[in-house]
């Protein structure tokens, strides 16, 4: 991940996304705010996509502070995106 938005940065592209899966051994990656403040530190332009962040496996009330504070960090080149995930919630 770390080298793929190294050089989307290097060739231009406008953003990078990041996905969040969880108990897939190929595609984990149960954090993708982390790594968006890790990309940020690395990277200076392109903007940082979470694709998607999976609401229901979040409490609102300390996601929404997450957030606000990788917004940050990232200096405002986190674009949240959300979504309920591949699997019915009930």
């Amino acid at each position: 991940m770390i080298d793929r938005a190294l050089l989307a940065e290097k060739l231009g592209y406008a953003s990078v996304s990041i996905p969040e899966h969880h108990l897939v051994n190929l595609l984990m990656m149960p954090s993708p705010l982390q790594m968006a403040v890790k990309l940020a530190t690395l990277t200076s332009k392109i903007n940082i996509v979470t694709s998607v962040s999976v609401l229901p496996l979040h409490d609102m009330r300390t996601f929404a502070g997450e957030v606000a504070i990788a917004y940050i960090l990232t200096e405002g080149r986190l674009i949240l995106g959300v979504g309920r995930g591949a699997f019915a919630w009930l």
